[in-house]
């Protein structure tokens, strides 16, 4: 509800999409295309710049990376949602996008590609071991 209301607000200040709009549609597209390296790597671009913000922009620029985080969530549970109809190696995958995300050496942005993370379901098997959450919480 909250992201709602800050589309709404986004739409009628600022009208045209900024930078972080156009990421997101290249995120997306990168995606679509089966480029899903490059679809991350953008993503890995956005999350790296919100640490950089100064303290006038980061309400703004936090926001539109949620929207963006939201929307790589998206893509991600269409992904799993398709392979798990197809009867491949759900597991498999899943492992795989934890081990990828787990192998970021920046805090800020694993941290916030394991939250999108804990956020699925497919994910829950893998942090139903307390040690995982801790992990995550102490880092």
């Amino acid at each position: 509800r909250i992201l709602e209301e800050w589309r709404k607000f986004r739409k009628q200040h600022y009208g045209h999409p900024g930078s972080l709009e156009k990421l997101n549609i290249e995120m997306v597209q990168q995606w679509n295309m089966n480029k899903r390296e490059d679809a991350v790597q953008i993503l890995m671009k956005v999350l790296r710049g919100i640490s950089s913000e100064s303290e006038e922009t980061f309400s703004s620029r936090f926001f539109s990376t949620v929207d963006i985080l939201l929307s790589f969530r998206s893509l991600l549970t269409t992904r799993l949602d398709g392979v798990q109809k197809e009867n491949c190696l759900l597991k498999e995958l899943v492992q795989n996008w934890y081990q990828r995300i787990s192998c970021t050496r920046e805090f800020a942005p694993r941290f916030y590609l394991e939250v999108v993370l804990l956020s699925i379901h497919y994910f829950d098997e893998h942090y139903a071991d307390p040690r995982e959450v801790d992990r995550l919480l102490e880092t």
